[in-house]
């Protein structure tokens, strides 16, 4: 599919989010308006899309050397191209700043900032070992606050900030193995490695139900550092299995405690 990486970064902010509001859900005993829920996902994807489409464009010259598919590359109408890029980021700013307020659209516009940085000159840190998983190391944290925000949980009475180092630490070791085609960075595998482990300790001791839907992860992480060793990890195929599996102990899970 031509525009598969697209469609696997849009898909995972949906998986993401409702996988974080289940573990909301059993850990905290919260339960979202479902609304307020579908409107933060809509106007988010809205506001987040074109992230994917401006990085698209600044890796469009890496992206034919590499030989790799890029949206912007791909678009024959580069005019149409940047009005639906104007046009996500009015719908998905102006609608989170309407509906949820000033504190969203900062954590939006944070994230706008930091990737910019990712992706751009005279920057580029997706360029540079360590700062690249760094980066998307906040990227990551600063989005688990956002969802947080959209779900309607309430952070100022419990900020599970264990659980928001564990994924965020998981998300910068899976670009170490989803990089290490191009480029291997030893001290950041380690670094966040040993915070992902650490925290997935941390979380199983907070959090009764932390186990079932991300202490999987710790083996997922070992078999992609084993099996694509040298070679570009297909993160996209893995992550609507893990998904599916999320969905799975959900009900599993919800059957047990009724």
């Amino acid at each position: 599919m031509k525009y598969q990486k697209l469609f696997n970064h849009s898909t995972r902010n949906i998986f993401l989010y409702v996988l974080l509001y289940f573990f909301f859900s059993f850990n905290f005993d919260f339960e979202a308006n479902l609304t307020r829920a579908l409107w933060g996902i809509v106007f988010f994807l809205c506001a987040y899309i074109p992230v994917y489409l401006l990085n698209d464009f600044a890796d469009s010259e890496d992206d034919q050397v590499f030989k790799k598919a890029n949206v912007y590359s791909l678009s024959r109408n580069k005019v149409l191209y940047w009005i639906m890029v104007v046009v996500l980021v009015a719908i998905g700013t102006l609608g989170i700043s309407i509906v949820f307020g000033f504190t969203a659209l900062l954590l939006l516009l944070s994230l706008y900032s930091l990737n910019f940085f990712y992706s751009f000159k005279p920057f580029r840190l997706r360029d540079k070992n360590f700062l690249r998983e760094s980066n998307l190391f906040f990227i990551y944290f600063v989005r688990w606050i956002l969802y947080s925000f959209l779900l309607g949980f309430p952070l100022e009475k419990n900020f599970p900030f264990a659980i928001f180092l564990f994924g965020s630490s998981f998300a910068a070791l899976m670009l170490v193995f989803y990089k290490q085609y191009r480029t291997k960075d030893h001290f950041a595998e380690y670094f966040f490695g040993t915070i992902f482990v650490a925290t997935c300790v941390i979380c199983t001791v907070l959090y009764p139900w932390f186990s079932p839907f991300f202490l999987p992860l710790i083996p997922l992480g070992i078999f992609f550092r084993l099996k694509y060793k040298g070679a570009q990890v297909p993160v996209g195929r893995y992550q609507i299995g893990y998904f599916l599996y999320g969905i799975a102990v959900y009900i599993v899970v919800r059957s047990f405690l009724k």
